[in-house]
């Protein structure tokens, strides 16, 4: 089988280089893409560069660091790779960038388990590991920790952990318990239907989660022709779904996943992948003035540079979400697999990716760097 790797390296150590090259790799050959010299790195903080020139392969971490390094294996503070799997996300509270995620499918062992960890630049390796926040039982490790994003409510200050399927978690503090709260009621009322991959976007006081789902057949397998996409509009609380109007927008929405939605300036944003199992896959977005007005826009490519392949699609990734990280600034964050198919992916090249990410003629247009022209 085919594999590929998808090697960039946005590091300062080049930043005065003449060309940035673009290595895609198969099993049968090599091609070398050059871009244009006037190509500028991205910064994610208003402050000056990082003055760190380590290795691409051997980042040491450095909580100043505001330079994302794709294609390496980013590390925590402690030397250990990033348990971020299975659609964790990244989230800004208090001005810290907070990312709650588990280990890859492929790490039975320890599958359930949600972990913190903050930066407060988003450099590759400036992660700094925090604490476990849900130790699973064994029970429960089935089914858990997928889509995890932690939020601060800005009146109650409960903090608050939404993973997939309906699996809630609330607490009083960042360092105390997070309690697993009762399984909400099904809002959609779709019996025999399961939960898919989900996102909660928050609104000033307002949450809203936006979810798939699909007929589950009697073998335990789904019926994707059915997939279906809800946006759920929370109870004041974040501890489950308004009691009254629940349901803001919902549409049949087969063969999409790795949902995001967000506001860029006045327009909502509704982002997903195309479903392709681990492989890397095509990034899609619906835009509207409302979210209710999400159900009847188009589908629409996001567009990458460089661009996609029929080979290697969203940056050799899967879409995972798309952020504001200050104002007027986004970034993509895709998601690599190589622990689940790694005949897909290289795991030297690492699980994750970070590039910038522009609204031209209302279209996302991702880039390994911004181009000064």
């Amino acid at each position: 089988m085919r594999y590929y790797t998808l090697f960039v390296a946005c590091a300062t150590a080049i930043a005065a280089a003449e060309t940035l090259i673009v290595l895609i790799r198969t099993t049968k050959k090599s091609l070398r893409i050059k871009m244009n010299k006037t190509t500028t790195e991205q910064e994610l903080a208003p402050s000056s560069r990082s003055k760190s020139k380590g290795k691409y392969e051997d980042l040491p971490y450095n909580p100043r660091s505001k330079t994302i390094t794709n294609d390496v294996e980013w590390k925590d503070n402690n030397g250990n790779l990033l348990d971020v799997s299975r659609g964790g996300k990244i989230s800004n509270i208090d001005g810290i960038f907070c990312w709650v995620g588990t280990t890859p499918f492929s790490s039975k062992a320890d599958n359930g388990d949600i972990y913190l960890y903050k930066s407060y630049t988003l450099g590759s390796n400036s992660w700094e590991f925090v604490r476990k926040l849900v130790d699973s039982s064994a029970a429960e490790k089935l089914g858990t920790g997928g889509n995890c994003q932690l939020h601060k409510h800005p009146s109650n200050g409960t903090y608050h952990l939404h993973c997939k399927r309906r699996e809630f978690y609330i607490s009083d503090s960042i360092d105390g318990d997070f309690v697993r709260l009762a399984k909400p009621k099904d809002p959609s009322n779709n019996d025999g239907w399961r939960w898919g991959a989900n996102y909660v976007y928050q609104e000033k006081n307002e949450m809203y989660l936006v979810t798939t789902m699909s007929l589950e057949n009697a073998d335990g397998t789904i019926d994707g022709t059915t997939r279906t996409l809800y946006i759920f509009k929370m109870n004041k609380a974040w501890t489950g779904f308004d009691p009254t109007t629940p349901i803001v927008a919902t549409w049949s929405w087969p063969k999409r996943e790795g949902l995001c939605l967000f506001k860029e300036r006045s327009t909502y944003f509704l982002t997903a992948s195309h479903t392709a199992g681990w492989k890397n896959s095509f990034t899609w977005f619906r835009s509207a003035d409302t979210m209710e007005q999400l159900s009847q826009a188009s589908d629409v490519e996001v567009l990458f540079s460089p661009e996609n392949t029929s080979s290697i699609k969203s940056m050799g990734s899967q879409h995972r979400q798309i952020i504001e990280v200050s104002s007027g600034k986004w970034i993509f964050m895709g998601s690599r697999h190589p622990d689940e198919d790694p005949m897909e992916y290289d795991s030297k090249y690492g699980r994750n990716i970070a590039a910038p990410v522009r609204f031209i003629d209302g279209v996302p247009n991702v880039y390994w760097k911004y181009c000064s022209c």
